[in-house]
């Protein structure tokens, strides 16, 4: 399946006395179908910022609107490349283009590869 968009994704995390840190992931999503979009966000190995974990609500509300995507016809996945159980899905309530009270599933690279067609 055709990975639309790969880049590397800036935000403004949870941050100090001295502001908020820059924030830094992974950003891939991928059209399966017309009506079904993959999400795979992944924390940087470099970055210092907020891990996406900590900001998932946040993400996904602000990926829906930069990129016009559907969260009824949207799977959420988070990558921690340095995580023991390195990918989870992530189910969240959407009121209107909110997201909110994410929930985490584990899932294994392989079904990631499954649904998304194609190896990670």
């Amino acid at each position: 399946m055709a990975n639309t968009v790969d880049q590397t994704c800036v935000w403004k995390g949870f941050g100090d006395r001295f502001g908020e840190w820059e924030s830094r992931c992974r950003l891939r999503i991928f059209n399966v179908h017309p009506e079904l979009s993959i999400v795979i966000i992944s924390n940087l190995r470099c970055d210092n910022g907020t891990i996406i974990t900590n900001c998932a609500e946040q993400l996904a509300t602000n990926v829906v609107k930069d990129f016009n995507l559907d969260p009824r016809s949207l799977t959420w996945i988070e990558h921690l490349p340095d995580s023991e159980t390195e990918y989870s899905q992530v189910e969240f309530d959407w009121d209107r283009l909110q997201a909110s009270y994410p929930c985490w599933t584990f899932l294994r690279p392989e079904q990631v590869e499954s649904m998304i067609g194609e190896r990670l």
